[in-house]
C-alpha cells in the first residue's frame, strides 16, 4: 500500500501541522507521476526559451550553436564514399595537393617513370612552385596552365576550380596522424634517402617529447606538424589554420570532392585503387609499382625517427583527437570503396586487386 503525506489543518494548541497519512491507490500514483512529468517538461520548454543555448560569432559575422544543432556543415558528417565509376578520357588534370610524409613524392616517382614507359597516355612535367601554395588566384592560373592529361603534386590547400576552365580529379593519401608528426618532425631533422636534413629545422628540439615542452618548438614547430593534414584537406579559409570542429568539418565536406583518398598504409592498394579508377590514364601504373615499390621505400623512409615516450604518446592521442577522428572517416571510406570495386569484379579481376594488398 502507498501512502501520502497531508497537512490538512493546524493543532489549535500547539500550531504546528498535523500529518494527516492517507493510503492512495495505484491508479492515484500513476496519475501524480503523469502530472509530474508533464510540469517538467513544461519548465524545461520554458527554460530553453529563457535561456536559449549561447552562440559564438564567427569571422564571417554568423552564430554557431555549439554544441552544434544547425544544418549543414555542422550535422553530424554523413560517411564518406567516392564516386567508383571509372573516368574515361585523357582530357584531366590529376592534382595530388599531398599531405606531407604520406607517400606522396613516392607516387610522383612512379608516375614521372610512368610517363617515359607510357609517353602518349600521362604528362608529369611542371613542378608545383611552392611560393604560392596560399594564393589561390595563382594556383588557379597555374593549374589552368597545364596541358591535359597532366599530374600535379604540391603542397597546398584544396580549392575548387571551375569545370567550364579545367577537368581536375583531386586525389590524396591520409597517414594515422601520430605516425605522420612522428616522420615529419625527423625527417626534417635527418632527412631520407633522397633528401638532406631541412633548413628550417632551427627551432627543433632534438626529440617531440622535448619539443612539446618547449614554449618556442610547441607553437612554431608542433603546431604545424599537427594541423598539416586538416589544414590541407579544409582549403584557404582563415579559420582552416586553426585546429577546431569547424576545420574538421570542413575538411570532411570537402573530401567528398576527391576522386580517391587513399591511405600510406595500404599504399600499394591505393595505387590499384587509382589505376582503376583513371584507367585511360595510368593503365598499367600498379604493374610498375610492384617492380619500384621496395627501392621506393628505401628512397623516402625517414633516416632516423626516435620512439616517443608513453607521456608524450598519451598527450598526442589526446592533442590530436581532430586530426585521428578525421583519419578513421577517410579509412572508413576507402576501405568500403575497395571492398565494393572486390564485389564488382569478376574472379580474376579480384584476385589481381588483392595481390596489391
Amino acid at each position: 500500500m502507498l501512502y501520502i503525506v497531508l497537512y490538512p489543518d493546524l493543532h489549535k494548541s500547539m500550531e504546528v501541522p498535523v500529518c494527516d497519512i492517507r493510503p492512495i491507490s495505484l491508479k492515484q500514483c500513476f496519475l501524480l507521476g503523469i502530472y509530474v512529468f508533464i510540469v517538467l517538461i513544461l519548465c524545461s520548454l520554458k527554460s530553453r526559451t529563457l535561456f536559449p543555448r549561447e552562440g559564438r560569432q564567427t569571422e564571417d559575422g554568423l552564430v554557431m550553436e555549439y554544441p552544434p544543432r544547425s544544418k549543414g556543415i555542422w550535422k553530424k558528417s554523413r560517411p564518406l564514399s567516392f564516386d567508383l565509376n571509372p573516368v574515361n578520357g585523357t582530357n584531366i588534370t590529376i592534382i595530388h595537393n599531398a599531405v606531407p610524409k604520406t607517400g606522396s613524392r613516392a607516387l610522383e616517382l612512379l608516375v614521372r617513370k610512368f610517363t617515359f614507359r607510357y609517353k602518349d597516355k600521362i604528362r608529369c612535367k611542371k613542378s608545383f612552385p611552392p611560393e604560392i601554395a596560399d594564393n589561390s588566384e595563382k594556383i588557379n592560373e597555374f593549374v589552368q596552365s597545364l596541358e591535359q592529361g597532366s599530374y600535379l603534386r604540391g603542397h597546398f590547400p584544396f580549392q575548387s576550380f571551375s569545370e567550364s576552365d579545367v577537368n581536375v580529379a583531386y586525389i590524396n593519401i591520409v597517414r594515422p596522424p601520430i605516425e605522420r608528426l612522428q616522420s615529419n618532425y625527423y625527417f626534417d631533422l635527418y632527412g631520407d634517402g633522397e633528401s638532406n636534413p631541412q633548413n628550417n629545422a632551427v627551432y627543433h628540439q632534438p626529440t617531440i617529447d622535448e619539443c612539446i615542452k618547449n614554449d618556442v618548438c610547441f607553437r612554431k614547430v608542433y603546431s604545424y606538424y599537427r594541423g598539416s593534414t586538416l589544414k590541407t584537406f579544409c582549403g584557404h579559409d582563415i579559420r582552416c589554420t586553426k585546429n577546431t570542429r569547424w576545420t574538421l568539418e570542413r575538411a570532411k565536406e570537402n573530401s567528398r570532392k576527391y576522386l580517391m583518398i587513399g591511405l600510406t598504409t595500404q599504399w600499394s592498394t591505393t595505387v590499384r585503387v587509382l589505376e582503376i579508377l583513371l584507367p585511360d590514364l595510368l593503365n598499367g601504373l600498379s604493374t610498375l609499382m610492384l617492380e619500384e615499390r621496395e627501392k621506393a621505400k628505401s628512397t623516402f623512409r625517414t633516416a632516423k625517427k626516435i620512439p616517443l615516450k608513453n607521456e608524450t604518446l598519451e598527450f598526442l592521442k589526446r592533442d590530436m583527437s581532430l586530426e585521428n577522428e578525421f583519419y578513421q572517416f577517410v579509412q572508413e571510406g576507402f576501405e568500403t570503396a575497395t571492398r565494393l570495386l572486390l564485389r564488382n569484379r569478376t574472379t580474376v579481376e579480384r584476385n589481381e586487386l588483392l595481390r596489391h594488398i
